[in-house]
Formats: C-alpha cells, sequence, structure tokens
C-alpha cells in the first residue's frame, strides 16, 4: 500500500482489491478518506471517500456493488455508503439503526428467496459504553434496515 493505514476495511472484486479509510496514527486525524486500488500491476490511489472513516466494515451488496457501515467519523457513525465498482463513485445509503464501530458485516443469501442480505452483527457500543449484541438486516431492494436476532 502506499499509506500507513489501520483499522481500514478492504473488498475484493474481479482481479483487484480496494482498501477504503483507516487511520495513518496521526492524532490529529480523524481517519482516512482516502482509497487505494490493489491489482497485479500494483497499487494506485483510488477514488476519494465522501467522509474520513476508520473502524467500519464493508460487504458485497451483489456482483457490483458494496456497502460501508458505520465506523468513526467524528464519533460512532450509523452513516453508510454504497460503492459502485464499475462507476468507482459512492452514494449515500440508509442510515443503521444504531451508530457502530468495530461491527463486523456480510452478506448471507436467504436459502428460500435466494434475496442477498446484507448482515451487520455486534460492535461498540451503546449509551453505557458496553459492546453490542444486535444484528441489523438490509435485504435487497429495501430502503431501510430490520432489526435481527440479538446474539
Amino acid at each position: 500500500m502506499n499509506s500507513r493505514r489501520g483499522y481500514a476495511v478492504g473488498i475484493s472484486h474481479g482481479q483487484s482489491s480496494i482498501i477504503f479509510g483507516g487511520y495513518d496514527g496521526t492524532s490529529h486525524n480523524p481517519g482516512l478518506s482516502s482509497t487505494e486500488i490493489i491489482t497485479e500491476q500494483g497499487v494506485s490511489a483510488g477514488p476519494e471517500m465522501p467522509e474520513s472513516v476508520h473502524y467500519h466494515a464493508i460487504a458485497s451488496v451483489n456482483e457490483t456493488t458494496s456497502i460501508i457501515t458505520g465506523g468513526w467519523t467524528n464519533g460512532r457513525s450509523a452513516k453508510t455508503w454504497f460503492f459502485s465498482h464499475v462507476s468507482q463513485q459512492f452514494q449515500a445509503g440508509p442510515s443503521l439503526i444504531t451508530g457502530k464501530t468495530g461491527h463486523a458485516s456480510a452478506t448471507i443469501q436467504d436459502h428460500i428467496t435466494m434475496e442477498n442480505i446484507v448482515a451487520v452483527i455486534g460492535g461498540c457500543c451503546d449509551n453505557n459504553g458496553l459492546l453490542l449484541d444486535s444484528t441489523e438486516l438490509l435485504i435487497n431492494g429495501e430502503s431501510t434496515w430490520q432489526q435481527g436476532k440479538n446474539h
């Protein structure tokens, strides 16, 4: 990579991987808004994110789109961003029910309808500073997150 970054997220698409945001270790920096694209030919700068973020998560929505969820901007964020791997552009997505950092996300498939569902699980923190045991689900084509089972 061309930049120091921790607490970033990455995802593979086609013959490349793209790294989003992160933290470069400087106390005056709230996070990075840069991205980097990694291919067999090397590393290049990718598109600038709409805002700086670290401690976020990423999942695939479908073959061409990923979703970045939550993270730390100037506090725990409930924002989400769709990223088109085709156009290399970001679009605001539906806000999470609860702002969170350090969570996990994945795409699961409903075995009956075969629809993709993005799941956001756990993270930090509730109003008392405790770890979250919640699950939020974004069903393909829906515009709001649904509360899933707590774990």
